[in-house]
């Protein structure tokens, strides 16, 4: 998918929130039939909020590098292809990393006790994170 045509679709959810939020403007919420009606309204709402959100963070530029291992500190850090660095990872950071026969993922760092670092994804399950592991930030 091309910027345009990713500018075009978060126009067209803008437009459809604002025809929906119109709607409410009119209150129903007094006649128990819509109910129901305003409960969907309003999980749509929230999902084209959540879609909108998705489409500007791609629309971001990426920064890509590799982990490093802190030996002072054990937790990793990137270092990004221009020679700069990032904070320390820390649980709950999401990151793209790189997935041989997959391509980019989306993961969340979280770490165990026993595991250490690892990464999280629903569709790959948790993978030890590793130094010298291809990932990119947006």
């Amino acid at each position: 998918m091309d910027k345009e045509y990713i500018k075009a679709i978060s126009t067209i959810i803008e437009k459809t929130k604002h025809d929906i939020q119109n709607y409410y403007e009119v209150d129903l919420s007094e006649k128990p039939k819509y109910n129901e009606v305003n409960k969907s309204l309003e999980k749509l709402l929230k999902q084209l909020q959540d879609t909108k959100s998705t489409i500007n963070n791609y629309l971001k530029i990426t920064n890509e590098g590799y982990l490093v291992l802190e030996h002072v500190s054990s937790n990793y850090v990137i270092k990004f292809l221009d020679g700069s660095n990032f904070q320390p990872l820390v649980c709950g950071f999401y990151l793209e990393t790189y997935i041989n026969n997959k391509g980019w993922s989306v993961v969340k760092v979280e770490y165990d006790l026993k595991k250490g670092y690892y990464f999280y994804n629903p569709e790959i399950g948790c993978q030890n994170l590793y130094p010298n592991m291809k990932v990119r930030v947006r």
